[in-house]
């Protein structure tokens, strides 16, 4: 019985230090991402609007997303009194477990860059680094989906909808931010 015992043990440690960094994994801090985002910046600013429920109904029509909260952070990166970027930080549960990302957006409204800061879910379900990047120079619009202006991702299918949510609902904040919702 105590062979067993001591098996399964051995089996279970083993199973659990070989996957476990396969299962979950921390890319990059918030400071780290906005540090190397905005490395030129003489100040980023960190802001937050708040929005009522007539702001986040037309914002969840605009982006054709769910909004999680009405309390939204945003950090602006400025040289010389021009802004440079605005990063969004968007948690986002893909299938059972978070995600988090990164999307700058540049101030005519295009997305500069996708990045994952955390992805809790297995590795498989994870698109590789270059598929972030069809993502780059776009604005908000109808095509910005999987299947058209995206391409999906055998295997990903999830974590491709998650991730065209975040960076909508990123261009959507924006646009509301720069000029209300229209």
């Amino acid at each position: 019985m105590e062979k067993v015992l001591y098996t399964f043990v051995s089996v279970f440690v083993f199973w659990f230090s070989v996957t476990a960094p396969v299962l979950a994994q921390v890319f990059k801090t918030q400071e780290q991402a906005l540090s190397e985002t905005f490395s030129v910046a003489d100040t980023v600013i960190r802001k937050t609007v708040f929005l009522d429920k007539t702001q986040r109904k037309k914002l969840e029509a605009l982006s054709k997303s769910k909004f999680n909260s009405r309390i939204i952070s945003y950090y602006r990166g400025c040289k010389d009194s021009t802004v440079l970027g605005t990063a969004f930080f968007d948690a986002q549960i893909v299938r059972t477990k978070k995600a988090i990302l990164q999307v700058v957006v540049s101030p005519d409204g295009r997305v500069v860059k996708v990045e994952v800061l955390a992805f809790l879910e297995p590795q498989d379900y994870l698109p590789i680094e270059r598929w972030f990047t069809l993502f780059e120079g776009r604005k908000l619009t109808t095509d910005l989906w999987p299947g058209k202006a995206v391409h999906a991702v055998s295997g990903a299918t999830l974590s491709v909808q998650s991730f065209t949510g975040v960076v909508r609902r990123a261009l959507a904040l924006h646009q509301f931010i720069e000029k209300g919702v229209e």
